[in-house]
């Protein structure tokens, strides 16, 4: 504490000028190019700043013992009188454990601003700042500060921004503080808990008469009024308010829409209840509305949306909002609305019916979202005329008819588009085999929608791609050379379940997810496919005919967490030794398939595996003890192989603490079942059957606590593992 409290001792030496409301105070700064002598006190400041911190970026290597500091990296000064006036350092800071600063500022009192965000402190925010009664801007946000928040700092009557931003660690215990900040215009205490005083927080707010800005997003701010005080008037020329991720409970206070000035309000994931009240008439400076994430609005839209001629951002996702989104777009479209609205989010709702031809009016639509609601019918070809639309979301629901080259005439600016439905084939597309979109995508996620037969020859032209999804699109084409060469530039492919032949795509270095399972490709693994794809995170090439065995090269994909390869024609053995490489493995299927051998004992070096099928092959050997030392098991299922042997005194909790399945059927393993199985407290699934195993069940078997209690099962592993 005594190092940070001398720290800001220097720093207010330093005056850190930021960039919101410094009209209000003039300054005159010299550049880095003007050789203007700097005061031989605020010289030596800076020098011992340079020494308190850690310089990682090394952005300070100019500040030495030059006689013009002000040309240093970062300093800005008065140009007539040289003193230091700005330090402005893009990068986080963290300071050094040591208090030999200077004991006080000679230019304190004259403090206008004080920016120290962005550093990393681990204190507690000085009181001292109290003092400091003309300072106009105080930034501390993201400065891993802790503790209570000093109420000294009620004390600056002048200060106009306050900005104690994600400085997760601080805390208030009363609010009688805000009092004395008379000309406050920006107040931001998002991730401060304000749980102590929360019940009169509005109160508190309320003494705040020139606020413009309040952020107190998740602040453990537990009520929210259903009335205003008597001092309400104080704030109803609030232009900005965001009280999101707070636990409030309660539905959507009227006095919310007397704010009539405001341009934003952000109340998103904070528990509100009930319906949106028809208010918004009078809110006709409102750019930003986002009620998403409260999962409990419920009623329908309000029609008042379409008066809202300044909105640009509405956004109402994932609540349980009902009726028919004709009525939705009816409003927006033959509003003034229309001419501003950029974002539109209903998608994780109970909406239903069709998108009427109205769509088409919303013109100046960026974003569109209507995902995972009730809605069903064609999509209209009105779509097409959303020139400024750049991300579309019609997943979830269940559209059916044609999409054809009209729905997307003049979608030059479209990057993203996401169809992933529920209901398989029912919406076709229909384009010409030589037909080049007006768009260039980067994001293209279709499932369940009928592409096929053929591949849709159209991606060759789309330069920019980097994620495809096309799941069960009906594709029963041979993979063209053309999309082996875009895979190159690919970060995630999809191309599960549908009945495309040929060579499996080999991404390049950048490839993260390749995902082919359920298709006919034919051939074997490539040998170099790790070497082509080392930065791989998830491979999935099972429900194919492909033959031949495992690469070693796959154990060069170090990044790897997910590898299934199962219900294919593999054969011969796992590679050796190279299983230890893969310390991010936590997924690994290779069940239902003609692998034989022993099972490597590097595996017992996965200490991320949560997640082993073998099943289904032929490997023979000694039952595999050394994997106890895969500790974050949870599902082991080694049934239907040639093991033999006993298995031993283990598994037991003590090596076995997370494992829920254990399946050991039908092997050749013979003598007694060990007791130690008992100890594995969290097993849901035992299956030792068709064994050789003789003597008598332990009568431990009754403590199988996690068998017996439903709400465990409900909650934990399925039991359709």
């Amino acid at each position: 504490m005594a190092g940070i409290n001398t720290f800001l001792q220097l720093l207010l030496l330093l005056l850190l000028f930021g960039s919101l409301y410094l009209k209000t105070i003039k300054l005159c700064l010299c550049n880095n190019d003007v050789k203007v002598p700097c005061l031989h006190i605020e010289r030596q400041a800076l020098l011992q700043f340079k020494e308190a911190i850690i310089d990682t970026s090394g952005r300070l290597s100019s500040w030495h013992g030059d006689y013009y500091c002000c040309g240093w990296e970062g300093v800005g000064c008065d140009n007539k009188t040289g003193h230091v006036l700005k330090l402005q350092l893009g990068n986080p800071m963290s300071l050094l454990d040591d208090s030999g600063y200077f004991e006080r500022s000679t230019l304190s009192e004259n403090l206008r601003v004080l920016d120290l965000s962005s550093s990393n402190f681990s204190g507690k925010i000085p009181s001292q700042l109290g003092n400091l009664e003309k300072l106009r801007v105080l930034d501390l946000s993201s400065s891993n500060f802790g503790g209570k928040i000093p109420s000294q700092l009620g004390n600056l009557s002048n200060l106009i921004y306050l900005n104690l931003y994600d400085n997760w660690g601080i805390y208030a215990e009363t609010l009688n503080w805000f009092s004395g900040l008379s000309s406050l215009s920006y107040l931001n205490l998002g991730y401060a808990k304000l749980s102590a005083g929360s019940t009169k927080w509005l109160e508190h707010v309320c003494m705040l008469p020139s606020l413009r800005f309040l952020i107190l997003k998740y602040s453990e701010i537990y009520y929210l009024p259903s009335s205003p005080p008597n001092s309400f008037g104080n704030i109803t020329y609030l232009t900005g308010i965001d009280l999101s991720a707070n636990p409030f409970n309660s539905p959507i206070p009227q006095w919310l829409f007397n704010l009539s000035s405001l341009q934003y309000m952000h109340l998103y994931s904070a528990n509100l209840q009930g319906p949106i009240p028809d208010s918004f008439s009078n809110m006709t400076s409102l750019e930003d509305l986002d009620l998403s994430y409260n999962y409990n609005i419920t009623g329908f839209i309000p029609p008042s949306f379409g008066k809202l001629c300044k909105l640009k951002t509405l956004d109402l996702a994932q609540n349980q909002i009902g009726g028919d989104i004709i009525g939705l777009f009816d409003h927006l479209s033959s509003g003034c609305t229309a001419n501003t609205l950029r974002e539109l989010f209903v998608d994780r709702n109970q909406l239903t019916g069709g998108l009427p031809i109205s769509l088409g009016n919303l013109e100046k639509l960026i974003d569109l979202s209507v995902a995972d609601n009730q809605l069903n019918g064609t999509i209209p070809e009105s779509l097409g005329n959303l020139r400024h639309l750049e991300s579309l979301d019609l997943s979830g629901n269940y559209w059916e008819g044609v999409l054809s080259e009209i729905h997307f005439a003049n979608l030059t600016s479209l990057y993203s588009m996401r169809l992933i439905l529920p209901s398989p084939m029912l919406l076709v597309w229909k384009v010409g085999t030589d037909w080049i979109p007006p768009f260039s995508l980067t994001y293209f996620l279709v499932a369940n929608c009928q592409l096929g037969p053929l591949f849709p020859s159209w991606l060759q032209t789309q330069k920019n791609l980097s994620i495809v999804f096309l799941r069960n699109a009906g594709i029963t084409d041979t993979l063209s050379d053309w999309f082996l060469n875009l895979s190159l530039r690919l970060l995630v492919v999809d191309l599960s379940n549908n009945e495309i032949k040929g060579r499996i795509p080999l991404g390049s270095s950048t490839m993260k997810f390749l995902v082919l399972r359920n298709n006919t490709f034919t051939a074997d693994i490539p040998p170099n496919i790790g070497d082509m794809m080392p930065g791989l995170i998830y491979l999935d090439l099972s429900g194919n005919t492909i033959g031949g065995s495992i690469p070693s090269s796959i154990c060069k994909m170090k990044n790897l967490r997910g590898l299934i390869v199962s219900d294919t024609f593999l054969s011969g053995e796992l590679p050796r030794w190279c299983w230890k490489d893969l310390q991010e493995l936590n997924y690994l299927n290779l069940a239902n398939n003609s692998l034989f051998g022993t099972i490597p004992k590097s595996m017992g070096y996965l200490q991320s595996l949560q997640y082993l099928k073998l099943n289904t092959n032929n490997f023979y050997g000694k039952f595999p003890s050394f994997l106890q030392n895969c500790t974050q098991l949870t599902v082991l299922d080694l049934g239907g192989n040639n093991f033999t042997g006993d298995i031993g005194p283990w598994p037991n909790q003590s090596n076995y603490p997370s494992l829920q399945v254990l399946r050991l059927r039908s092997n050749l393993l013979m003598g007694n079942v060990p007791e130690g199985i008992c100890n594995i407290s969290n097993l849901q699934v035992l299956d030792i059957a068709s064994n050789k195993f003789n003597g008598t069940i332990p009568k431990c078997f009754g403590n199988f606590y996690s068998m017996k209690d439903p709400e465990y099962i409900k909650y934990s592993f399925p039991l359709s593992y």
